[in-house]
């Protein structure tokens, strides 16, 4: 059950969607497939493993090519943890310091781009923000020339952790090197319900938003759930 507050909040997600018949925001993507290697410490911060990943490119708007826009990088990773079975982790294009890491920015390119988790992630008794970056990746926001430039290498991410206002610490590298086939199911990523029970996104009131939003977007555009 989610409070009054957050359900009215979140109305707007759920009448966007069933305007545009897609995802209000993030619409369009590309869905890469890749592996996710650990270069943290073990034990250190964030729980994540080696292990595949799916990973989704997108453009927060769907504007066109080349006008700027918020860059979006989201993937999933199985999560021994997690009652689904995975870990959905988003990341948004964002500053790279302790305030703008919270305001979604737009970019020029995947390349250019720094990403955010926006919000922090509770764990071990701390807040984890999670930072990415695409070094000499695709010099385009376009998702789909992203994917097709696989043809001539992966695509490698740098991700990064940080423990509150401290500073950012190695956490893994994914690289990409499978495009998902045009005919594929382009995945709905959730972080609120496919994350392990360790890790919780705060917070709580943000969280809350979130649940409703989530749910009233899958709702709008015919997803379900």
């Amino acid at each position: 059950m989610t409070s009054l507050p957050a359900r009215l909040l979140a109305v707007p997600f759920g009448v966007g969607s069933a305007l545009r018949r897609a995802k209000l925001f993030h619409p369009d993507g590309a869905v890469l497939h890749g592996r996710l290697v650990r270069t943290a410490p073990v034990g250190r911060g964030l729980p994540l493993e080696d292990d595949d990943v799916l990973v989704r490119l997108s453009r927060a708007i769907g504007l066109p090519s080349p006008i700027p826009d918020v860059p979006g990088f989201a993937m999933r990773i199985p999560a021994a943890g997690s009652d689904t079975g995975s870990w959905d982790v988003l990341l948004a294009g964002a500053g790279r310091d302790v305030v703008t890491r919270s305001l979604p920015l737009p970019a020029a390119s995947f390349a250019s781009a720094s990403f955010s988790s926006i919000v922090p992630l509770a764990h071990g008794g701390r807040r984890w923000w999670v930072s990415a970056r695409f070094p000499g990746g695709p010099d385009t926001l376009d998702p789909a020339e992203a994917a097709a430039g696989l043809a001539t290498g992966p695509i490698t991410v740098v991700l990064e952790q940080t423990a509150g206002t401290g500073p950012r610490e190695p956490l893994a590298e994914v690289i990409l090197d499978r495009a998902e086939k045009e005919d594929g199911v382009d995945p709905s990523f959730d972080p609120i319900v496919n994350t392990p029970r360790a890790v919780r996104p705060s917070p709580e009131w943000l969280r809350e938003l979130r649940v409703r939003a989530y749910r009233d977007s899958r709702s709008g555009r015919g997803a379900g759930g």
